[in-house]
């Protein structure tokens, strides 16, 4: 058999499966790029969830949020079901974030691993272990309706924001 014969199908079949990336969905608008930046004392805070909420009319039924990386820094990205894709839509943002502690993890003794009593009560005690966790993140700006942070989406540059938690206590 010819290798022309077989590499070209299989360049064909590469090309069609992975295709040109999704389509951007109808309704929504140009995005332009958008950066958080979030520590604690200057210490960056990596996990939190970022979520940026439009001020002053309909959204349309796209999300605009990310996720901060080790050094603190999240990219924002907009979604809609199944697409997503880096930046926002132009326009006013409050900001919030969220993160769930890190708590040690206790084990269940083996000899209780069938014991559904105990089952339940471990559970019960790794949940009020993370409700006592101290929070990261500040009551102030983990709440949409409570958070004083704004960021402004703009078609020009990279919208930025930095934000220290320990400002906000």
């Amino acid at each position: 058999m010819n290798l022309r014969n077989i590499i070209l199908p299989m360049i064909a079949g590469l090309i069609l499966f992975t295709g040109c990336g999704q389509k951007k969905p109808d309704g929504v608008p140009t995005l332009y790029p958008a950066k958080i930046t979030l520590t604690n004392g200057g210490s960056p805070i990596a996990d939190a969830n970022v979520f940026l909420v439009f001020q002053g009319g309909t959204s349309g039924s796209w999300a605009v949020n990310g996720k901060t990386n080790a050094g603190g820094i999240a990219e924002v990205n907009t979604s809609l079901g199944d697409w997503k894709s880096k930046g926002a839509p132009e326009g006013e943002y409050k900001v919030y974030f969220t993160k769930i502690p890190v708590i040690e993890e206790v084990p269940l003794p083996p000899e209780l691993q069938n014991d559904s009593d105990a089952i339940e009560k471990h559970a019960s005690e790794q949940l009020k272990r993370l409700r006592d966790a101290p929070q990261v993140i500040p009551e102030s700006l983990n709440n949409p309706a409570k958070t004083p942070l704004v960021l402004s989406v703009k078609k020009e540059g990279t919208a930025e924001l930095a934000v220290d938690v320990s400002e906000h206590k």
